[in-house]
């Protein structure tokens, strides 16, 4: 399919790398409308403009609200992670736009990695799993004062369990849902965020697989890896790079620009009703 009109709703980093990725992927000739609170282009202006694909990566407590706003679908819906922030606004929707849910796609770049492929080859034979995402939140953007971003403030939809999503949803997508899960999240670190958790201890329990997930925004070193023991009790680190994930934006516009959303409504729906409730 050509997609010739496309806009972006939300121009912080995110949102200039889709545009970026976009624009190397499709035709010169496409057209890209730009909303956000710095452009002369707002939100009231373009709700009644059907676009081919329409991308939000505003903060997470306001995905569905921009969403249900336009008047006329878009062929595709690139939602940057995670859905929404509320998991009653998520079944509200879903209740409502059934005919349009296929067209949705939540950003899961972790699943267009290198990494996740080796992952998906040694998973099936896993027992125990331990899964690190770290690194430090004034890093991540260092043009703008990170306690005014929405990770840092909890009624904008931050914290450190929904930042780091991406690691529960991979491992979802090869293990499927856990039978039991146990949640610590904690802000324990003063300067790091205003109001949200910076910290969070996850264990979910297979019948008979254990994986471990250990998400903190206040470590001055960058982790991100998953090590895993295998019935033979050998052990293996899977390691997603800083450069794996930075080519993974574009493997993953390539797959949907082709393919379609990848990633299902059902089973956002159904992963975060594990993080935000602790089960299905």
């Amino acid at each position: 399919m050509n997609y010739n009109s496309v806009c972006i709703v939300g121009y912080g980093s995110i949102g200039r790398r889709h545009h970026s990725v976009l624009s190397d992927l499709l035709d010169r000739s496409t057209n890209y409308t730009i909303v956000d609170l710095n452009t002369e282009v707002k939100l009231k202006d373009v709700v009644n403009i059907k676009f081919d694909i329409l991308v939000i990566c505003t903060p997470s407590n306001s995905h569905l609200d921009i969403l249900k706003k336009f008047n006329k679908r878009p062929e595709l819906v690139f939602v940057e992670k995670p859905l929404d922030a509320s998991l009653e606004k998520i079944n509200a929707f879903r209740e409502q736009k059934n005919s349009f849910l296929k067209k949705i796609h939540v950003g899961s770049n972790l699943r267009y990695t290198e990494a996740y492929r080796k992952l998906k080859n040694v998973a099936l034979r896993g027992k125990i799993f331990d899964v690190c995402a770290m690194s430090y939140l004034p890093d991540w953007r260092p043009d703008i004062d990170w306690k005014e971003n929405y990770s840092a403030n909890k009624k904008m939809g931050g914290g450190v369990v929904l930042d780091f999503v991406h690691e529960p949803d991979v491992i979802s997508s090869v293990l499927g849902y856990p039978v039991l899960t146990h949640a610590v999240e904690k802000r324990i670190f003063e300067n790091v965020t205003v109001d949200s958790t910076d910290t969070a201890f996850l264990l979910w329990e297979y019948k008979d697989k254990c994986v471990s997930f250990r998400l903190s925004y206040g470590s001055r070193g960058y982790n991100r890896y998953i090590d895993i023991i295998d019935e033979k009790g050998i052990s293996e680190r899977i390691v997603f790079t800083k450069e794996d994930i930075d080519m993974s934006y574009k493997e993953q516009w390539v797959r949907i620009l082709k393919n379609g959303p990848e990633t299902t409504f059902e089973h956002t729906l159904n992963l975060m009703t594990i993080l935000l409730r602790g089960e299905l």
